[in-house]
């Protein structure tokens, strides 16, 4: 049963964690340009100019983005579990994008003394926002697979 649609969807989600790690999430217009990736802020020739440290809670979520869903496609049998667990997910990409928006770009503006023109958001935030739509379509297709099982058992 791994090869369900929802299976695709998870699929797609960890593949487009997996392609976080290597985009821009936001770029600052300051003296130089500072892109915010997932690995740290700094400009285009890898200069690092915040710790590498400053980004470690991004990295952890982008990790757990990846992960899960690949653990989500395995526990086909449990249904149940595998529902929560797409859930889950949609909850931790939610907090990734909350942090983005409400703590790293506003601190950054604030850091640079730069304002919201100056600021021009990467493909990174795009792709993060298709994986919530890969996210709720699993959710459904999780959701129909089990009304079919239940639709089965009242049969029996």
């Amino acid at each position: 049963m791994i090869q369900r649609i929802q299976s695709v969807y998870l699929f797609l989600m960890t593949a487009v964690s997996v392609v976080l790690f290597f985009v821009t999430l936001a770029t600052f217009e300051y003296t130089n340009q500072l892109e915010l990736t997932i690995l740290g802020i700094g400009q285009q020739n890898d200069t690092v100019f915040f710790s590498n440290t400053y980004t470690i809670p991004l990295l952890i979520m982008n990790v757990v983005m990846a992960f899960l869903p690949i653990v989500t496609i395995f526990l086909y049998k449990k249904m149940g579990l595998q529902l929560k667990m797409a859930r889950f997910n949609l909850f931790v990409i939610a907090v990734f994008i909350a942090i983005v928006f409400m703590y790293y770009v506003p601190d950054m503006q604030k850091t640079l003394a730069c304002n919201d023109q100056t600021t021009h958001y990467g493909f990174g935030m795009y792709a993060v926002l298709s994986e919530i739509v890969f996210n709720i379509l699993a959710i459904r297709g999780i959701r129909k697979d089990i009304a079919l099982i239940r639709s089965m058992d009242r049969i029996r």
